[in-house]
């Protein structure tokens, strides 16, 4: 009797142990927990018209600061450099097949030297001086991207949106090859992807963050060197719907269905750095399709303040903006392209945080 309690107990231990593991596993996750959502309700404290000085543009979708006095602008086939009154400084390059062209830009970075643009069509990197002198044509994953970082101006992180296994693919600039991998994607990031600004990705002095579209979790690599979760943003109002089928393994995706799913669960969409702040930025809510137009009423843009040693700050939500296409955070400053109906032209509102 007692042999048998006792390998009763040994097997009780046995199952129990990877229980108490998990918990404690549990306990030990970094939560980050902010104060209470201030609500920004002013008004914008700058309006930028996009002048059409050196070339007509087309439906604007990623915009991004090179400084204090320069923007950058793509609608996919025109790279646009633009003063903060709006004006067309310079345009970067133009499309085609040689060697200091592109066809289709899908993405945008720019370093203290170097405006880096992503080619979707050819899958290639193509870095220009931020007066657009043409320098180098690199290659790339064979995978789709939405964003990039490159660090040191030598290693290249990619942000992969397609039906991988993981959510950042570090390559070498100069040599093109693939160095690491980090980061795993489940089957609501590959469905959120199809929102093209979904994800986060940020430089943080020599340490590169970044974010799936579907969890609030902060990974960090260093280098090569993956480091996993440091923290996870603690936020009751994101949360996304579980996607049990496997969108990789779909050949004819259901695009009323991606839509759908798009338009009511929360997203990660984006992460900035300056020198003493972490910028991360969600969207929360729904959108309500009426008609020909999606109301915007119960959807929230959130911005997570974080400072060093990933320390919560201070956290705003502001009611979706209505029109707009592209928002990013620059320097204390929170900028969103919108298209006006009336004339077509685009603008660009920008807030003072603070």
């Amino acid at each position: 009797m007692k042999s048998k309690c006792c390998r009763f107990g040994i097997l009780c231990a046995i199952c129990v142990l990877p229980i108490v593991q998990s918990c404690r596993e549990k306990g030990e996750k970094n939560i980050l927990l902010f104060p209470e959502k201030e609500q920004l309700v002013s008004k914008a404290t700058d309006t930028i018209p996009l002048g059409e000085n050196l070339t007509l543009m087309g439906n604007i979708n990623q915009c991004l600061s090179l400084s204090d006095t320069s923007f950058l602008a793509t609608d996919g086939q025109h790279v646009v450099v633009y003063g903060m009154d709006g004006r067309q400084l310079a345009v970067v390059s133009e499309r085609g097949h040689a060697r200091n062209e592109y066809v289709n830009v899908g993405a945008m970075y720019a370093s203290s030297r170097y405006i880096y643009l992503w080619c979707d069509m050819t899958l290639k990197l193509l870095q220009f001086t931020h007066d657009g002198e043409f320098v180098g044509k690199y290659e790339g994953p064979d995978k789709a991207i939405n964003k990039f970082v490159v660090q040191d101006d030598s290693l290249v992180y990619y942000c992969v949106t397609g039906r991988d296994d993981y959510l950042l693919n570090l390559y070498e600039l100069k040599n093109g090859k693939l160095q690491e991998e980090a980061g795993e994607l489940n089957n609501e990031d590959v469905m959120l992807f199809f929102n093209n600004h979904s994800g986060a990705l940020a430089l943080w002095h020599d340490e590169v963050l970044f974010m799936s579209p579907s969890r609030l979790d902060l990974m960090s690599m260093r280098g090569a060197q993956y480091s996993g979760v440091v923290g996870t943003l603690a936020d009751k109002d994101f949360s996304c719907a579980e996607v049990k089928m496997n969108p990789r393994d779909e050949v004819d995706i259901d695009i009323p269905k991606v839509y759908d799913y798009l338009l009511k669960n929360c997203v990660v969409t984006g992460a900035y750095a300056d020198d003493t702040l972490l910028c991360v930025m969600t969207e929360t809510g729904v959108f309500n399709p009426q008609k020909d137009t999606l109301q915007t009423a119960e959807r929230d843009l959130n911005l997570f303040f974080l400072g060093q040693g990933y320390r919560p700050l201070r956290a705003v939500r502001m009611d979706y903006p209505v029109g707009t296409s592209c928002y990013y955070y620059y320097h204390g400053r929170l900028y969103v392209l919108l298209n006006r109906p009336d004339t077509g032209k685009y603008e660009i509102l920008e807030y003072q945080l603070g």
